[in-house]
């Protein structure tokens, strides 16, 4: 997965991009079809925003956004939003998948009729 950071208005520190890559990275578990993520930043007055955009594979992007006084805060915001909504498409993913190859046998075994 590729994480792909930008500031609004200037640049972002060495620290702050290695915090947003490793915070992002984490959200692959949830859902392996992620090819890239696009986090902006913008510092503006006395909070920080985030808004990321995941590019899904055979999906619709995923946005999500958050705000804080504090960069972390509104990073870790914007991180459990988009893991709740990719964990909501993995799961409309797998549900579409049709019923386990379990559930179709019948109740006394294969070979009975």
């Amino acid at each position: 997965m590729k994480i792909i950071v930008a500031h609004r208005h200037g640049e972002v520190s060495e620290r702050i991009r290695k915090l947003v890559e490793d915070r992002f990275r984490s959200l692959d578990r949830f859902e392996s079809r992620v090819s890239h993520i696009e986090v902006t930043l913008a510092d503006e007055k006395n909070r920080w925003e985030v808004e990321a955009l995941a590019s899904v594979d055979r999906a619709e992007p995923v946005h999500s956004h958050g705000e804080a006084r504090e960069v972390r805060s509104a990073l870790d915001q914007a991180v459990a939003r988009m893991a709740r909504q990719l964990k909501r498409l993995r799961e409309r993913h797998r549900d579409h998948q049709g019923p386990a190859r379990d559930e179709l046998t019948p109740a006394g075994g294969a070979g009975e009729p």
